[in-house]
């Protein structure tokens, strides 16, 4: 049985969606069968990787037509196309065989309806828990990513939860964030069993003296869970990969961000195989 993953912050422009494409596409090409639900009505998903848009060049709402028009789940995945994981990665990366899948449920303008649109026909938040069951059956990793604030998804995305990996910037807003997660995940503590893996600083400038103080301040708060090995500095290269639809393995092949990726998926694989067994 796979694992579920929320990557999450309750701000926005933290890097989100960069960690589960960096994860997705990284995954995949070890060696495993990978998941991303995109529950972010803003689609970014389908956005960044080659060949999920529909013909008028816009993300397709897979979330809203499983829950809202009861579409089985086999028809809104869509199969990412092996080439945008079709890369070498460096041999003190444990790889678990050829190539996997990599398959996207994917979100757009309707998915913040679709809660609602459960509502109205009757039926709990749980029918999302039903409904997206299958996929820790058929992957490894089932990756979330979720939306910049909380929304009617929040919870069930919650309880279905294993593991929590929290990206954030090195500025306030993005640190007060993290307490929310935390927050909630207090509040519900009797309706989930999921952990936090992990903290990831994004977009760092450590040059600069805010971004030292912040990253202390944020080892001091949460001992062992900064992820300092992995950390994703600041730069205009994650930006022009989403552009191009190419993960950052093959956009940016032996440059700074392409290697922060593989120290991130390194650190994150480490942490996994030493506390689960996969599938």
């Amino acid at each position: 049985m796979g694992l579920n993953i929320n990557i999450w912050n309750q701000k926005g422009g933290v890097g989100k969606t960069t960690l589960a494409l960096t994860l997705g596409t990284g995954l995949t090409a070890l060696g495993y069968n990978v998941v991303i639900v995109d529950t972010d009505p803003q689609g970014n998903i389908s956005l960044g990787l080659r060949g999920l848009l529909d013909s008028k060049g816009q993300p397709r709402d897979g979330l809203y037509h499983l829950l809202s028009h009861d579409e089985p789940l086999d028809k809104v995945l869509l199969t990412v196309d092996p080439s945008q994981y079709d890369f070498d990665l460096p041999a003190d990366i444990p790889v678990a065989g050829p190539p996997g899948t990599l398959r996207v449920l994917p979100g757009y303008a309707k998915t913040s309806t679709a809660a609602v649109d459960l509502f109205l026909r009757g039926k709990s938040i749980s029918a999302l828990k039903k409904a997206l069951r299958p996929l820790r059956d058929s992957a490894h990793f089932v990756l979330f990513d979720t939306p910049p604030s909380a929304s009617l998804f929040t919870s069930a995305v919650l309880t279905m939860a294993d593991l929590i990996l929290i990206p954030t910037q090195l500025a306030r807003w993005s640190l007060d964030g993290i307490g929310e997660v935390y927050r909630i995940m207090a509040d519900a503590a009797d309706e989930h069993h999921a952990e936090v893996l992990g903290i990831v600083p994004t977009m760092t400038e450590l040059h600069t003296n805010e971004d030292r103080e912040r990253l202390q301040e944020l080892v001091e708060r949460y001992p062992g869970l900064i992820w300092q090995e992995a950390m994703l500095s600041k730069s205009t290269v994650w930006k022009q990969a989403a552009d191009v639809q190419k993960s950052i393995f093959k956009y940016a092949a032996g440059e700074p961000a392409a290697r922060a990726g593989q120290r991130l998926l390194k650190h994150f694989m480490e942490g996994i195989l030493n506390a689960y067994e996969l599938c």
